[in-house]
Formats: structure tokens, C-alpha cells, sequence
């Protein structure tokens, strides 16, 4: 998650001390790089599934969980702001930013309005009425829209209008199409499909879905990013940027 550093007031503003970021988002890097590779995807899920469970532990949703909003912070000693100039160069080494749209569970559990980026959205936000409750693992949903589009490089819903774009969601229909999937391993298809389960009861969340075999597979790998191989843990600590 992108690092609060610091909050202070003056007379007229509120002003939080930030994580200062590199610009460049995971939209970014896919358009520039393409997919991930089986291991950069997991390690990837994986870090998006653990700020996902840190706010559900919190009693919170994000519920705009997306590729725009998964941000590369910006590696010690890189220059520029933008366009890719210090970005973290592992893919994996995301912040998870914009708690614009954020949901406190209520007392059942449950979740209040609708809300969220059509193409990403769990089905059950879509199916509420007005000021109806739904239940509150809808991260997961949108964290299996990342989790499909680094592996084959689109999204699952597609629409040629906003309308169509919002129908295909709600309906929460896809498929593995050829030859895109036919590399990916079945055990990341089987997380997926996981996480793109259209009935919130049976959907992992994202706590359980951390111990899937995907990701156990490829943990060694990534642990050693976490702890420091990577470019990921250099990026970490950086001093912050204000915004008021």
C-alpha cells in the first residue's frame, strides 16, 4: 500500500506526506513490456492479495482495485518523476494507491453503493439496488481481473460501449482464449478462476488465496525479492512527496 508518511493541518488545508511514487503505473508497464512472466505475475498477485487482506483485517474494501491504481514507487537514486524515469524496475514491487472509493464493512459484513471501474467490478456490486447491502469480498473479483490481464494481456470483459462493457461484467462470464493461454500454467488459470467466481460465497478471499498453489510455487522466488534481491526492496523507505 502506498505509505502515509505524515499528516499535518494549516488554516485552510489538510496535508498528508506520501510514499513518493515513480508516475508510472502497472497500465504502464504492461503497455511498454507486455505480459509478466509466470513467476513476475504470482509475486505480482501475491503483493496486490496481501494489501487486499490488510484492509479486509481492517474491516474496509478498496473497491477500485485496477491497474491504474497499482503504482510503481520510485527506485532510490532514479531520476525523473515520469515516463518511466525511476520507476522500480521489478514488476512485481506494486503500491496499491487511490482509497478514493473505499467501503467499511457493516455490522453483517456487508458493503454499501455502488461503486467501482466497469471492466473490474465484482458482479454483486453491479446486481445491488440503491442503498443495498452486498457482501463485502469484492477485492478479490477485481484482483482476478489483474491477476487474467498480466498473464494474457487483456482484460476478461470486454464491450464496445460503456453499457456492453458494464453487461459482460455483470454477467461475469470469460474464457481462457488460445493461443494467449495456452503458455499459462493451469494451476494460475485455477487461482483465476478462483477469484473470478461470480457467487461471493464460494469466491476465495484474498487471506485464503495467498495459499494457493500457485503462489506457493513460485514463493521462494518472490521471498527473496521481499528480502531485499530485488529492486523492489530498494525502493522501499523512500522519502515522501506532499500533497494537500
Amino acid at each position: 500500500i502506498v505509505r502515509l508518511r505524515s499528516a499535518f493541518e494549516t488554516e485552510s488545508l489538510l496535508v498528508l506526506e506520501l510514499e513518493l511514487m515513480s508516475g508510472v503505473d502497472l497500465f504502464d508497464r504492461l503497455s511498454s513490456g507486455g505480459v509478466l512472466s509466470d513467476a513476475e505475475a504470482a509475486g505480482l498477485v501475491r503483493n496486490v492479495l496481501r494489501a487486499a487482506s490488510f484492509c479486509a483485517r481492517l474491516g474496509m474494501a478498496h473497491r477500485d482495485i485496477k491497474l491504474s491504481n497499482l503504482i510503481y514507487p520510485r527506485r532510490r537514486g532514479g531520476g525523473g518523476s515520469g515516463g518511466g524515469g525511476g520507476a522500480c524496475a521489478d514488476p512485481r514491487c506494486v503500491r496499491l494507491g487511490d482509497f478514493g472509493m473505499v467501503g467499511l464493512h457493516d455490522k453483517a459484513g456487508l458493503l454499501h453503493g455502488r461503486c467501482g471501474t466497469p471492466g473490474y467490478v465484482a458482479p454483486e456490486i453491479l446486481h445491488a439496488g440503491v442503498n443495498a447491502g452486498y457482501a463485502g469480498n469484492v477485492d478479490a473479483f477485481s484482483i482476478g481481473v489483474v491477476a487474467y490481464t498480466v498473464l494474457c494481456g487483456y482484460e476478461p470483459f470486454y464491450g464496445v460501449n460503456e453499457r456492453l462493457l458494464i453487461a459482460a461484467n455483470k454477467a461475469g462470464r470469460y474464457e481462457f482464449h488460445m493461443p494467449e493461454w495456452e503458455g499459462v500454467p493451469d494451476d494460475a488459470k485455477d487461482l483465476v478462476a478462483a477469484l473470478l467466481e461470480r457467487d461471493p460465497a464460494k469466491r476465495l478471499t484474498p487471506e485464503a488465496a495467498l495459499s494457493h498453489p500457485w503462489l506457493l510455487r513460485h514463493a521462494p522466488y518472490n521471498d527473496a525479492a521481499d528480502a531485499g534481491a530485488g529492486d523492489g526492496a530498494a525502493a522501499v523507505g523512500q522519502q515522501g512527496c506532499v500533497v494537500a
